[in-house]
Order: structure tokens, then C-alpha cells, then sequence
């Protein structure tokens, strides 16, 4: 009869906040009713609101949850929360014990009061399970203290490892409970990745096998006895697979998309729990720290590199400026960092996911000289994963949303504009103009997406190349000893046009420039030739000519009978001359320019040989010779826009 009493009087009931029919984004402030408890919400602000979003009650900084029992006193209390929206620390209550992991608070106490710390985020209440002790015996609530010298976060040796679990004391009212004892279980988490074995206690240790890691559930728990109540405490203890350079982490990401990839993938994009720590072992000596290189940073993507590979730490925060340099170095006797984080794929691209508060580097150095790797669009590839690199002469095509198209040398090159890098001028005008070409920079990227991968550059800027980039086409109509021809130079490709046979004469007819951009105007056609003693000019081979803009805007100057460039002569004298054409123009903002491919001149060779076809041909010129615009030699004293190397060239 006693023994029915006794359990009589106990029960435990629920109140399940998704099954009352609340209503979203309500307040509510009154008792909620469980039959032989009461849940009451406070604090104000948006304390108490019920949100169908995790199907709970919301409690925000300072706010409470107040749990009473209507008669007799409260012995077990089990809060159930919407994922990660729950307490982190065990101080949040006013009486008895409180267990993070289980959300369980165990005492004897007619209510509790649970306080969200101040901070930002808050916790998402779904239910409430109470026990309520009506029979007046009453055992003495116990709760277990751990001492604080284990581990939360550990990386084991590449054979295994073990490490100590704290001292279990078990207290009721603040003081030990003499002879009472404690027994540990263990338990692998969702994410815990088997190595050789098993994880084990024993002796006071936990041993973690070779190639495991994931979080490790630590219970020890106190049966309790006929004048104690039972009690549990729990901490996790996050096991990480160690690396000691990013080298090492490169080398076990397998190939996207290669043979190997098709059983990695599905491993890989749920990733698994892992420690970098930048320091060199060298067999029979003791550990040397290295620093790695912050090469990029934006928002959550900081890029780091060291003397073998670049890696991406995801994660916001992190407090390092490209130009760090950084490492786990505690100093003399300190040991060393690590940081820690989330190995994982995303897409196809490595990343290690972190938390600022798990990477324990360290700035050692700023403002350190970053230099991107200039590479081919071939080497555009996951062997070049996270690298700063620059991939020059790209022609842009198009655009769609963030995905650019450009193209090298024929081939397409995918960029991404991840960063935002700013793409319109103030006036909303595109700075990217299709058929002109720029010398990109950006961090090496890989996408994998329905088996098909992409080798991609995130942009970080972009740079128009040399002025000629605002040129299309230049076509030079030719009166040649009384043949009449027009030669094209396209714009991606500036080769020189070798004009074989004897020549008499020769004279410009007529001459077209196609632009890439709107121009205000075009003019200052002029030209020098080659001969045995240098680069020359003569007022025969010089003139300055104003283009007139046309209605398919095409800039034209027509000569009408010609103007005439070669008199025999200069042949009789040199077999062979080359002409240079120069041209500018003003943009519109009558911004002078010199609106040749990448400062190159436009080239045509004549000779008395007989005739060859197109060929690039190679020109020895004098660097001394220096002409001003008007084409009359400039002495060293000359101050302004000069011709030398058959190139404007300001002197200052």
C-alpha cells in the first residue's frame, strides 16, 4: 500500500505547445496548464510569442520560463527545443541541477525559474514535461559536478589515442554525498566516422581508435538510493581527424569527377569534423610551427596558402586581412593551435566550414606582399583550387546575373562574380564591353553540378588591357605601284602585313577604324618607317589626319588620290621598310588615348623580294631615336608626349 502511495503520488505529464492551436507570432503571458503543473512565460519584448517556425514558444535575452507545480514540488522537468535554439550552459536555472545535452533539471522544488542569458538569438520551446512528487516523501535532489580539467575538443595520433574523462562528484544541497559513485557510458553521435574499432572507456580514460572522429556523448550518471534522487551529468567531447599542413588535405580530396569520385561524393558533401594545424614534425624532432599566408578575404570567405596548396576557411568573422600571416604558435613552451572546423564539398569545391571561436590562429604578420599566379586557361583546374591567380587576355562576351563568359585564345573561360566586384559605372553603364579584352584576377574554383564540372574563377577585379582593347579593326586601303588593295588588322590579332615586289611607289587611299567603345573622336594618323640605320621619319611619311565618325559608327578618313608614303629612292637605298600607323583618339570623357592593341603600332613591311604571304615579322628598333607628335626629333631635354620604340611615351 505504501509502495502504490509512493507512485501514485508521481506522474509525469506534458505540454506540447504545437497542440494547442496558438496562434503565429501571438504573445502569451498567462499559465499555460499542464494538470498538475503550470508553464508562465515573462520577461517581456517578444518573450512568450509562439512561432509555427519550430512549432514553439520563443524566449529571448532576460527572459524566463517559469514551471510550478500546483501542489507538492517539481522533481524532474524534461524541455524539449527546436534544433540548436536551446540553452549552452547549466546556470540558467534558480534551483537544482539542469543537464544541457538531455535539456533535463532534476530537483525538489515547488518552481523553477530557467533565464535566458543576455545575447543575441534566443531558445524555441516545444514542450514541457513535469514530475510532480504529491506524497510528501520526498528523497534529497543530487546533481553531479565535473571537475574542469577534461577535454571538449580533442585530436588523436595517427594510432590512437585516449584521454582522461573528469572527476564525477556527486552534491546534494552544495555539499558531496558521501559514498556515492558514478558510472560512465559512452555514446557516438550522428556524425561519428567508425575508424579501426570502436571508441572505449576504461581506467578513467576514453580511447579514441585511429581514423575516427565525430562527437563522443560522455555520460556519467548516480542511480541514487532510498534518501537520494538519481542524477546525470553529459558533455561532448568533439573528436578531430588531424592535419598538419594543407598539403595533407589536399592529398585526400579525391579528383572531382574522377574514378574514385562517384563513392567519395556522398561522404564528402556531409563532410566530417577536422583540425589544420600548420606544423612540420621532422622525424626525431620536436615540432616546428610554419605560417600560412591570407591571400583574399570577403565576407565568409577567407583564402588561406602555404608552401604547398590553398585551402577556403568558411566561416564569418574570422578577424584575418589578406597580407596576414598566421599561425597556432602559442609561444615558448605554450604548444600549439590548431583550427578547427567542418572538411567538407560543396558543389565540388573543398572548403573547411568554421566558427571564429575554433580557430585558434593568430596574426604574425600583416600587410605581407600578395602576388597572384598568372596562369593558362588549361591550368584553370582543381590543381589550382583556392590559388590567387591571373588569367590575362580574356575577351568578355557576355553576361547573366553573376556568371560571366569571356574567352582565351578561342577557348570559354567561366567566371563567377562571388565577391560583388563592382561591374556598372554610377550611370548603371556596364564596365564590361563584349569584344574587349581584360587581364582577370580571382581565386581558382571547381563546380560540380549533375556530373558535369566547370572549372570556374571567382572574380576579385578586372582590368581593361592596354589602351588598344578600345579597338575592333583597323583596314588600310593601299595604292601599291598601281595596285589598289585594302589589308585588315583584326584586333586579335596584330600581325604585319609583308608586301613583297618592287615598288615605286606608295600611297594610303583610305583607312576605317571599327571601335569597341563610343568615342567623341579619332584622328592623328602618322607613320615612321624602318631602314638600316633605325627607326626615321620625312615629312612624306608623317601626317596628322582627323577621322570622320560615320553612321554605322566606323571612323573614316578618305585621301582621295592618296597620300603618298614611298618614293624609290628610299628603296634604291633599303630593300625593305616597315611602316608603323599610329592612332588616337578621345573617349568620351575627352580623355586622350592611345588606341593601339596593347600599345602596339600597326606594321606593314615593302620590299623589292617577291611577294610572301601574311607573316609576323620581327622589328629591331633604335631605342635612342625620339620623335614629338609633329613627327620632328626630340632631344633628352624634351619635356611632353613623345615617340620612342614607335610608342607615346610621356616625359616628365
Amino acid at each position: 500500500m505504501l509502495l502504490a502511495l509512493i507512485c501514485g503520488n508521481m506522474n509525469a505529464e506534458t505540454i506540447v505547445f504545437g497542440d494547442l492551436n496558438l496562434e503565429n507570432g501571438v504573445q502569451y503571458t498567462d499559465p499555460f496548464d499542464g494538470g498538475s503543473f503550470t508553464v508562465t512565460f515573462g520577461g517581456g519584448g517578444n518573450n512568450g510569442k509562439y512561432y509555427t517556425t519550430g512549432s514553439g514558444v520563443r524566449v529571448y535575452a532576460d527572459g524566463t520560463m517559469t514551471v510550478a507545480a500546483k501542489t507538492g514540488v517539481l522533481t524532474r522537468i524534461v524541455v524539449t527545443y527546436d534544433g540548436s535554439n536551446k540553452p549552452t550552459s547549466d546556470d540558467i536555472i534558480n534551483d537544482g541541477s539542469y543537464d544541457v545535452e538531455s535539456g533535463t533539471w532534476t530537483g525538489a522544488s515547488a518552481s523553477v525559474v530557467f533565464t535566458r542569458p543576455t545575447g543575441s538569438g534566443h531558445w524555441r520551446i516545444k514542450s514541457v514535461e513535469a514530475t510532480v512528487n504529491n506524497s510528501g516523501q520526498i528523497k534529497t535532489g543530487t546533481t553531479i559536478e565535473l571537475s574542469g580539467d577534461y577535454l571538449t575538443r580533442f585530436t588523436p595520433g595517427k594510432d590512437g589515442d585516449e584521454t582522461d574523462l573528469p572527476t564525477a562528484t556527486v552534491k546534494a544541497n552544495g555539499a558531496n554525498v558521501e559514498g556515492a559513485t558514478t558510472k560512465w557510458s559512452l555514446t557516438m553521435g550522428t556524425n561519428w566516422i567508425m575508424g579501426e574499432e570502436e571508441p572505449s572507456l576504461g581506467n578513467g580514460k576514453v580511447y579514441i581508435p585511429n581514423h575516427s572522429c565525430g562527437d563522443l556523448t560522455l555520460t556519467a550518471k548516480y542511480e541514487g538510493n532510498d534518501q537520494y534522487e538519481a542524477s546525470s551529468k553529459s558533455y561532448t567531447l568533439k573528436v578531430y581527424k588531424g592535419y598538419l599542413n594543407i598539403q595533407s588535405i589536399l592529398e585526400e580530396f579525391p579528383m572531382v569527377g574522377g574514378d574514385s569520385w562517384a563513392t567519395k561524393e556522398t561522404e564528402w558533401n556531409k563532410g566530417y569534423q577536422a583540425s589544420y594545424w600548420q606544423v612540420d614534425m621532422p622525424e626525431g624532432e620536436a615540432p616546428k610551427n610554419k605560417e600560412a599566408l591570407v591571400t583574399f578575404v570577403s565576407g565568409s570567405y577567407t583564402y588561406i596558402k602555404d608552401d604547398f596548396g590553398s585551402i577556403l576557411l568558411y566561416g564569418s568573422g574570422l578577424g584575418f586581412k589578406q597580407g596576414d600571416k598566421i599561425s597556432g604558435d602559442f609561444g615558448q613552451d605554450k604548444g600549439y593551435g590548431a583550427i578547427y572546423g567542418t572538411l567538407k564539398s560543396y558543389n565540388g569545391l573543398l572548403e573547411m566550414v568554421v566558427n571564429k571561436n575554433d580557430v585558434e590562429f593568430t596574426v604574425k604578420s600583416n600587410g605581407n606582399e600578395v602576388t597572384p599566379k598568372t596562369i593558362s586557361l588549361k591550368e584553370l583546374n582543381q590543381t589550382n583550387m583556392h590559388e590567387f591567380l591571373k588569367i590575362e587576355n580574356a575577351e568578355f562576351v557576355s553576361a547573366d546575373g553573376k556568371n560571366l563568359t569571356f574567352k582565351v585564345g578561342g577557348e570559354t573561360l567561366a567566371v563567377y562574380n562571388q565577391f560583388g566586384v563592382k561591374l556598372t559605372d554610377d550611370k548603371e553603364n556596364s564596365l564590361l564591353v563584349a569584344g574587349t579584352k581584360y587581364d582577370l584576377e580571382g581565386m581558382g574554383c571547381i563546380y560540380w553540378k549533375n556530373g558535369t564540372l566547370t572549372n570556374q574563377l571567382y572574380l576579385t577585379s578586372f582590368e581593361e588591357k592596354a589602351s588598344g582593347q578600345d579597338i575592333k579593326s583597323f583596314k588600310l586601303t593601299i595604292n601599291h605601284d598601281g595596285e589598289v588593295f585594302t589589308e585588315s588588322f583584326p584586333a586579335s590579332d596584330w600581325e604585319n602585313i609583308n608586301i613583297g615586289g618592287k615598288t615605286s611607289s606608295l600611297k594610303i587611299l583610305k583607312a576605317v577604324v571599327e571601335t569597341n567603345k563610343p568615342m567623341n573622336y579619332v584622328g592623328f594618323i602618322g607613320t615612321m618607317y624602318n631602314a638600316e640605320d633605325g627607326w626615321q621619319h620625312d615629312e612624306n611619311a608623317w601626317r596628322t589626319v582627323d577621322f570622320q565618325k560615320q553612321e554605322d559608327g566606323t571612323w573614316v578618313i578618305d585621301m582621295g588620290e592618296g597620300l603618298e608614303l614611298v618614293e624609290s629612292e628610299w628603296l634604291d637605298k633599303n630593300k625593305t621598310k616597315t611602316f608603323e600607323f599610329f592612332v588616337y583618339a578621345e573617349d568620351e570623357a575627352n580623355n586622350k588615348i592611345h588606341y593601339n592593341n596593347g600599345g602596339q603600332n600597326y606594321k606593314v613591311t615593302f620590299s623589292t623580294d617577291d611577294p610572301t604571304a601574311i607573316n609576323n615579322i620581327k622589328v629591331n628598333v633604335n631605342d635612342k631615336a625620339t620623335y614629338n607628335l609633329n613627327g620632328q626629333s626630340a632631344t633628352r631635354t624634351y619635356r611632353g608626349v613623345v615617340i620612342q620604340n614607335a610608342r607615346k611615351v610621356l616625359r616628365k
